[in-house]
């Protein structure tokens, strides 16, 4: 299981990433370790459940890096 498909997993079923986690997960995005349909899922999921600040914290410092 891709580290990718794990976060998705956690964001479908509720659960709150921690600024670590959203790192990791953002970061096999850009690195494109994860398949699109994987990033979509995650990206949908997190929007239909709503980001949390530590989630988006996470994002822009794998963005940034």
């Amino acid at each position: 299981m891709s580290a990718l498909r794990f976060y998705l997993a956690k964001v479908a079923d509720g659960v709150t990433l921690d600024e670590g986690e959203a790192e990791t997960a953002f970061d096999a995005i850009m690195s494109g370790q994860a398949e699109p349909v994987e990033s979509a899922g995650f990206l949908m999921a997190l929007k239909v459940r709503g980001e949390t600040p530590a989630e988006l914290v996470g994002a822009a410092r794998a963005l940034r890096s």
